[in-house]
């Protein structure tokens, strides 16, 4: 068990990802394809410089499906952070 934050758990998990564990996510919960694609999608118009980046960020944001996957995203988080601390 760790002691660490959350944002350290995932970094943590983030340096051993490999590509079956993406395709196994992707076969487990489809909507997390959707939720790469959006991620992709404001990374993109990041690094195409700052005009336009707010205005995307915000209609990419304010998207019902976007604030719903955030979210169910928020609450996973919150309740892993539960478990994981009440052990």
């Amino acid at each position: 068990m760790t002691t660490g934050s959350l944002a350290e758990c995932v970094g943590s998990v983030d340096q051993c990802w490999t590509g079956k564990d993406d395709t196994a996510l992707n076969r487990l919960r489809p909507d997390y394809q959707e939720l790469c694609a959006m991620i992709a999608a404001v990374k993109a118009k990041a690094e195409e410089g700052v005009e336009g980046f707010s205005e995307h960020l915000d209609a990419v944001s304010k998207t019902e499906r976007c604030l719903a996957l955030l979210s169910a995203f928020r609450h996973k988080a919150e309740r892993i952070e539960r478990e994981m601390w009440s052990t």
